[in-house]
């Protein structure tokens, strides 16, 4: 979900810099999610779409928020506030995994975003 809010929000973006980080970000979030999905599928799991209520929901959220305040910076603080949320969702993710015993190259992963 991060990707599409990424991209639901480059929109408003007027700062090159800022675009150029933001798509950089965007082709890292494309990375990870084609790895996780490849590594889900070698160990028979199926990958699972966020719902589309939530999906709307974020996307509702973006559009209220960047209604009232377009700024570049403000655009940056919620980019900051979805990857902190993010972080702290996968986060919680890698230690219910752990402890469900996952595989390595799992625990990895998540620790290698983590950073």
């Amino acid at each position: 979900m991060a990707k599409e809010s990424l991209c639901d929000v480059t929109g408003k973006i007027d700062n090159k810099f800022m675009m150029k980080n933001v798509t950089g970000q965007l082709g890292g979030y494309t990375e990870l999610e084609e790895k996780c999905e490849r590594m889900m599928r070698e160990n028979g799991v199926t990958p699972k779409k966020e719902s589309a209520m939530k999906r709307l929901m974020a996307k509702g959220g973006i559009m209220l928020n960047t209604a009232v305040d377009s700024s570049d910076s403000h655009v940056a603080e919620m980019i900051i506030k979805g990857t902190d949320m993010g972080a702290d969702t996968l986060e919680k993710a890698m230690h219910e995994c752990k402890a469900k015993g996952c595989s390595h190259e799992a625990s990895e992963l998540c620790e290698r975003v983590l950073k």
